[in-house]
């Protein structure tokens, strides 16, 4: 392959030269058609918001649901929205999950009660976001 032209086949397969891979190195290409997985759709965020990593904020009941149990969450309650202490979106808070729709969140509500976020992704109330 070092001697082959950018973009020529190489070893006699799919591979082909890329001198931004390497002067001795076949690159491949993904198959256009491979799925993404649910984990490959969605985040759990701990700090910040969704938009800060460059995600997408979910407002949606049902992919609020599809991206906690993706990720492995067992979810006995929930999700409910409409509180002013709970981070806008789709949220966990221990087994319970929260979907608060946009501008519901009050960033100087309960401060200093133990739910309070300020209205980001924290630790111990951690968004679901889609990538």
């Amino acid at each position: 392959p070092h001697f082959d032209p950018e973009g020529a086949g190489c070893n006699g397969d799919a591979g082909y030269c890329s001198y931004d891979v390497g002067p001795n190195v076949c690159a491949y290409c993904l198959p256009a058609s491979l799925p993404l997985t649910s984990e490959d759709q969605y985040k759990l965020v701990t700090s910040g918001t969704c938009a800060d990593y460059g995600y997408k904020t979910i407002y949606d009941s049902s992919k609020c649901k599809a991206a906690a149990s993706s990720l492995g969450k067992i979810i006995t309650w929930g999700p409910y929205g409409g509180y002013e202490d709970v981070v806008d979106g789709c949220s966990l808070r221990g087994d319970g999950l929260f979907l608060n729709p946009v501008d519901i969140c009050n960033s100087t509500f309960l401060i200093g009660f133990w739910t309070y976020t300020g209205c980001q992704c924290v630790d111990k109330q951690p968004c679901f976001c889609e990538i």
